[in-house]
């Protein structure tokens, strides 16, 4: 569990240019849970492999590591509900809620790919299962923004008393008046910048971060994504300062200060962008999420043989040149877009 980012998490949701959610009804027809006590696992499930050690290294590819962290399902009903809770707070691919512009879209795309999250949300005694454990001595604190994701989340929040509300209320009141953890204050305000599509010359608003992160935060944070990632190259270090979307369709440079909120879908409105079937290097990646009917993410193409290689900024992370779908949008879908000029 990387403690750190935990705490990192927290910061996206006041960094948020665009807000994302999935909508309660995907959960409605999901029935709350009890386990068999007679036969209930109350130790948390030690995932086989994990980042950073040659194992996971020898897995192979991303959505295979993602099958070697599903919990066998003869294992998975016999856990006690707290002992569900901290097995998903293990969940090694949870540091990718870090790689989405906003905290608690990324956190629900972890549930819908995680047999542990998505097991734990339709348990009936989660509320108290979490309270329980936030006054025990088996919490991390570091772990409270999981917690916060959790509670908010559409399948959880509508069944909440006041008081659990109310926890959150309070939470998210702080964070207005903080700066985010293991971050600093760049300035006050934030600075607008308007550039124009290529083809119509159709206006695209883009802005300044007021945060940057810590030294420290930086190489944790750098760190974390090379052991998650092996098969990725780092290219430039984590930063709030600017986005996969600025990347791609600004500034493909670690000195680009912008962020370009989404939609950004007046790139292609106009013709300016076309969508091809066959990429080149150069072509523009965009990564469809079909749960939510928009793209999330976006790169440049940089190699197409023997294999895509493509050059994103993930959320506020860091730079990483990678296997198109070696990244945390591996069960999204992706489309190429070519200048109108270099068709």
């Amino acid at each position: 569990m990387k403690k750190v980012l935990a705490i990192l998490i927290a910061s996206l949701t006041i960094l948020t240019q665009t807000s994302f959610a999935f909508e309660a009804s995907e959960f409605e027809s999901i029935t709350p849970s009890p386990v068999d006590i007679v036969e209930a696992i109350d130790e948390k499930y030690n995932y086989p492999v994990l980042p950073g050690t040659d194992e996971w290294i020898a897995v192979g590819d991303t959505r295979t590591r993602h099958d070697a962290c599903e919990i066998p399902v003869e294992i998975l009903n016999k856990l006690t509900t707290k002992a569900l809770l901290l097995t998903a707070l293990d969940y090694p691919f949870n540091t990718d809620i870090s790689a989405f512009e906003d905290a608690q879209s990324g956190f629900d795309y972890i549930v819908k790919h995680s047999n542990a999250w998505s097991a734990l949300i339709c348990r009936e005694d989660i509320e108290e299962t979490i309270f329980s454990l936030l006054d025990s001595d088996d919490f991390d604190n570091e772990q409270t923004t999981y917690i916060e994701l959790l509670l908010k989340h559409s399948a959880v929040y509508p069944l909440l008393s006041d008081e659990a509300k109310s926890f959150l209320t309070n939470n998210e009141t702080l964070s207005l008046y903080n700066p985010p953890d293991g971050a600093y204050l760049v300035s006050e305000t934030v600075k607008s910048k308007t550039i124009y599509t290529p083809k119509e010359n159709r206006p695209v608003k883009m802005s300044t971060s007021r945060y940057e992160w810590l030294a420290s935060t930086v190489k944790q944070l750098d760190e974390d994504y090379i052991d998650d990632y092996p098969s990725a190259y780092y290219i430039g270090p984590s930063t709030m300062r600017y986005n996969c979307f600025s990347y791609a369709f600004y500034l493909q440079s670690t000195t680009n200060q912008y962020i370009l909120s989404n939609p950004v879908s007046n790139f292609w409105e106009d013709g300016s962008y076309v969508q091809v079937s066959s990429p080149k290097t150069g072509d523009i990646a965009l990564y469809w999420d079909d749960d939510l009917d928009a793209y999330r993410h976006a790169g440049i193409v940089t190699a197409t043989k023997p294999e895509v290689w493509v050059c994103s900024k993930w959320g506020n992370t860091p730079l990483m040149e990678h296997p198109v779908m070696e990244c945390p949008y591996s069960y999204m879908t992706v489309h190429y877009y070519r200048l109108y000029t270099e068709l």
